[in-house]
């Protein structure tokens, strides 16, 4: 038997929430866990991030400079999450200052393994890339509101096409975990270089 470790990673500071449920097996490690939240919210993997819990910070010590740091790569999430309704905090972009709140939902007994982390449950789309964190926004999406200003003009051409605050789409987030693991499978074989490229896909 396997044991399916199910997660729900909440943004904090916007209501309505915006929320991504994923499932990913017993042996995965916190990295995995930061991959999942990427995909799964929308995130591009192109700024700093870490976790923490009850005071312990785990990320890239080498990316955080400090080595006080938990290299995440080397914690199972096993070690961490102990018990249903266990959660950890999770930090992307220091500058926009994305918080997530990411909670252990349920462990699901299994007779296989899942053949990659998949998405099972989320509403609403993830907010734009540097778009200025959660006070920048909440400004983006005032300006959304008027189509004909010169403001909505700019800020469409920024953000390279349509925007839909309420867009969820579960089917082209596990696309994304199915094309990564692809890709990481390629890469241990030495057939290919592993390359990030998600982003246009959530």
């Amino acid at each position: 038997m396997s044991k399916i470790y199910q997660f729900k990673i909440e943004l904090k500071g916007i209501t309505p929430k915006i929320w991504r449920s994923v499932q990913l097996n017993e042996d995965a490690q916190l990295l995995d866990l930061h991959y999942a939240a990427q995909i799964a919210m929308g995130w591009y993997d192109s700024h700093l991030y870490q976790f923490e819990n009850k005071g312990v910070i785990y990320g890239d010590p080498e990316a955080l400079e400090d080595d006080n740091v938990q290299d995440d790569s080397t914690i199972d999430i096993v070690d961490v999450f102990k018990a249903e309704k266990d959660a950890i905090s999770y930090v992307y972009d220091f500058g926009d200052n994305w918080e997530h709140t990411i909670t252990l939902e349920k462990v699901i007994e299994a007779k296989e393994p899942l053949e990659h982390m998949i998405c099972v449950g989320g509403k609403r789309n993830c907010p734009p890339e540097d778009c200025g964190g959660i006070p920048g926004y909440l400004d983006m999406l005032e300006t959304l509101k008027n189509s004909e200003s010169e403001e909505y003009k700019e800020l469409i051409e920024w953000i390279g096409g349509e925007y839909n605050p309420e867009f969820f789409e579960m089917s082209i987030i596990n696309d994304s975990f199915k094309e990564i693991e692809e890709q990481f499978l390629l890469d241990d074989e030495g057939d290919e270089e592993f390359d990030w490229n998600v982003a246009d896909k959530n």
